[in-house]
């Protein structure tokens, strides 16, 4: 893997605010760990993997428009480039987390439909 291809697969999110207020949060269908349970699930359930995908994306959205509230800026007489280190940085760390987080509100979710799919059978 070259250098290039290593650095776009280490991008989780990024929120980019817009005129209006708004805020835009793109995700990297590329980061390995989202990468790997899409993967899995195309295997395993389409409707599981429904389920995750809106699960991560909401919780992505959310941190990403926290992170882009409380921090938008470096302080004054910070090296701008360090701090945006610290968000990346921050930003993988929380997709891992929500890789697993929106896997098991996922899973929680199929399981509650089946249940009231067999219980309006019977």
């Amino acid at each position: 893997m070259d250098e290039t291809e290593e650095k776009i697969k280490s991008v989780a999110y990024k929120s980019i605010p817009q005129a209006d207020g708004a805020v835009v949060v793109y995700y990297s269908t590329v980061f390995p760990a989202f990468r790997y349970q899409v993967e899995k699930l195309k295997l395993q359930s389409e409707t599981l993997l429904s389920l995750f995908e809106t699960n991560y994306k909401m919780w992505i959205g959310y941190h990403a428009i926290l992170q882009q509230n409380e921090n938008y800026g470096s302080p004054s007489g910070a090296d701008e480039d360090a701090y945006e280190k610290l968000f990346e940085d921050e930003r993988v760390r929380v997709a891992q987390i929500q890789v697993k987080q929106a896997m098991n509100a996922a899973e929680l979710m199929h399981r509650l439909s089946r249940e009231q799919n067999a219980a309006t059978i019977e």
